[in-house]
């Protein structure tokens, strides 16, 4: 068989497509990473703040999950915009056909 010149645009939409995948895989990994550094924080908050007496489990807790929260809202935000740039990449390829 012969070697068929590959369409352009097919490379473009899988080249998308790839990019797409890495940046999945590099926003779980971000992720985790603040999961972890937000628990080490929070640890080492609430070690602090119970050992000097001066603050309640109450406020602990609460500022622990508002990092946590926060986190996870830029994460998911940034996730949200990367693919609706990539799809409309996608969507001109295909259109340009």
């Amino acid at each position: 068989m012969k070697n068929q010149p590959s369409d352009p645009y097919q490379d473009i939409e899988l080249d998308a497509y790839k990019e797409m995948l890495r940046q999945a895989k590099q926003t779980f990994n971000m992720h985790c990473l603040g999961v972890v550094v937000c628990a080490i924080l929070t640890a080492g908050g609430v070690y602090a703040f119970l050992k000097s007496g001066r603050v309640v489990e109450v406020a602990i807790t609460g500022a622990a999950g508002t990092g946590t929260l926060c986190f996870g809202k830029l994460a998911r935000d940034s996730i949200k915009e990367s693919e609706r740039r990539l799809t409309k990449i996608i969507k001109q390829v295909k259109t340009a056909r």
